[in-house]
């Protein structure tokens, strides 16, 4: 404050009166201003953005002017841009991105009162990064006054997710199990997290999702679901944990998967895509069987040839399709369309002879082909009455 003095009046030998007193002088005494530091907001994903704001308060009666200061970034750099705030006078008005030794200068802090400095800055380094500006110094406090707070910026690494089948090969309309792996590298727990999984050559096998991540929404898949989505999970610090379902398939080949990136509370926007996985399915091996009716016949005898296949595996489906007829030489007898995996043709034409009936399922989307041959059938001219094989 203006700290007033008087000198008293002068006495001498000869004038043992004092004299006037002194006129008063004024000795005006300026505290340091102060600076205090934040960030908002305090955290943020890496390689986004926060604003630095520094307050300059000054408790005299009169404004300090000239006022300067540093700030050396560490774990984080300027977004650059304007600066801005409440502070008049502010130099420079602008800074550089990805400088980290700022110097600000030419500042008026008004009288008994406070104004502001504000810039952004960007990190991409996990982790708290912590950060302190120098003390102020200004034309009427040439000494720099106390060093601001030290303020903490929390930038949070996004997760990871990646995607496996187990078992990686299954046969058509057989099932495996999709593990996501969830993984946070940083010092405390994601939350909020999700993601989406849209599934292509295969769907949902329906029921419980299991996992070792704790939230998991839905708890549940509807079989056949192709479209999924999970949220509210919790990733804990420095770990992983797991999103577990059943898929089904019946898409022969192989399929290829990905889950999107997963965003989280602390990190709204997605990190990176998972892998991409590889289910391969298979289609369903089969036998076919052919049986006549008649193992002799006369000329122009209708014989019925009983076709039926099976698949070799247990399966819940029925193999489906055509199944072509033919005699020794590849001559085409005729086809039929099974049902209930098996079907009959009727041939009358046979000609003298002994025959070997060849039956070839060509096969259909959940199983492979296959063939399957009778004994000799002989076709005699002079035999009037079918013998019946039993």
């Amino acid at each position: 404050g203006s700290q007033t003095n008087q000198a008293s009046g002068v006495t001498t030998t000869q004038t043992p009166t004092a004299g006037a007193a002194s006129n008063t002088a004024t000795l005006t005494v300026y505290a340091a201003p102060t600076i205090a530091k934040g960030f908002s907001p305090g955290s943020i994903q890496s390689g986004g953005s926060s604003t630095v704001t520094l307050t300059l308060a000054n408790s005299n009666g009169s404004a300090l002017t000239g006022a300067s200061f540093t700030d050396t970034l560490a774990g984080m750099s300027a977004a650059g841009g304007a600066v801005g705030g409440t502070c008049s006078g502010t130099t420079p008005a602008t800074l550089t991105a990805g400088s980290t030794a700022l110097s600000f200068s030419g500042i008026t802090i008004p009288s008994s009162g406070s104004c502001t400095v504000t810039f952004g800055v960007t990190g991409s380094t996990a982790g708290s990064q912590t950060n302190q500006a120098s003390g102020v110094t200004t034309t009427q406090t040439p000494t720099a006054g106390a060093a601001s707070n030290t303020a903490t910026l929390t930038v949070y690494a996004a997760p990871t997710i990646a995607k496996g089948f187990s078992p990686g090969s299954i046969q058509s309309g057989g099932s495996s199990t999709v593990t996501l792996t969830l993984a946070n590298s940083n010092g405390s727990a994601l939350t909020g997290a999700a993601y989406t999984d849209t599934l292509a050559g295969m769907s949902a096998a329906g029921g419980a999702v299991g996992g070792t991540c704790s939230g998991t929404t839905p708890a549940t898949l509807t079989a056949g679901s192709t479209a999924l989505s999970f949220s509210g999970i919790t990733i804990p610090s420095g770990g992983s944990c797991t999103v577990t379902f059943g898929v089904t398939g019946s898409t022969a080949g192989s399929q290829t998967n990905q889950a999107s990136g997963v965003t989280t509370t602390q990190t709204p926007t997605a990190g990176a895509a998972s892998n991409t996985a590889t289910l391969s399915v298979s289609r369903i091996d089969t036998t076919t069987t052919v049986t006549p009716s008649l193992h002799t016949a006369g000329l122009a005898v209708p014989i019925q040839f009983m076709v039926q296949v099976t698949a070799t595996a247990t399966s819940s489906w029925i193999p489906t399709g055509s199944v072509n007829l033919s005699r020794g030489g590849g001559i085409a007898l005729g086809s039929a369309t099974l049902v209930n995996g098996q079907t009959v043709l009727t041939i009358a034409d046979l000609p003298p002879g002994s025959h070997t009936i060849t039956a070839i399922y060509s096969g259909d989307s959940l199983f492979n082909g296959s063939t399957g041959t009778t004994g000799p059938v002989l076709v005699n001219y002079f035999l009037n009455l079918p013998v019946l094989i039993k």
